[in-house]
């Protein structure tokens, strides 16, 4: 998912941006129905329908530090099956990162980025 100052965005499935071909095709790591089901890359969501597309893992782009902080000291984020398990991964940045492009040497650094991710929460 990705936060900004104007709106709440899942990634889709199939053809999200932002690290999803990463984290859903090439670590094929299952997304809710939700998510499968979107017809876009993306979408704008409620925070109150948030949860229908967050499954056992939240991966959220760290594009607006400050907008990812209020979001997640709420009590709806608080109690997210996800968060309770410490399975919240915050990557990347909105100025500088490998999560941009698409390109062959950009998904490589993703997947370095998101394996290294997940690893550094385990320990």
């Amino acid at each position: 998912m990705q936060l900004s100052e104007k709106a709440t965005y899942v990634l889709a499935a199939k053809d999200g941006n932002y690290g999803s071909v990463t984290i859903y095709q090439m670590l094929r790591l299952p997304p809710t129905q939700s998510a499968w089901n979107m017809k876009d890359g993306f979408e704008s969501v409620s925070m109150e329908v948030l949860p229908e597309y967050l499954g056992d893992h939240i991966f959220v782009y760290n594009g607006f530090p400050e907008v990812v902080k209020q979001v997640m000291s709420t009590e709806l984020w608080k109690n997210l099956p996800a968060t309770k398990k410490n399975q919240v991964y915050r990557y990347g940045d909105q100025f500088h990162d490998e999560f941009v492009m698409e390109d062959p040497y950009s998904m490589e650094l993703q997947l370095d980025t998101i394996v290294n991710t997940l690893l550094a929460n385990k320990k």
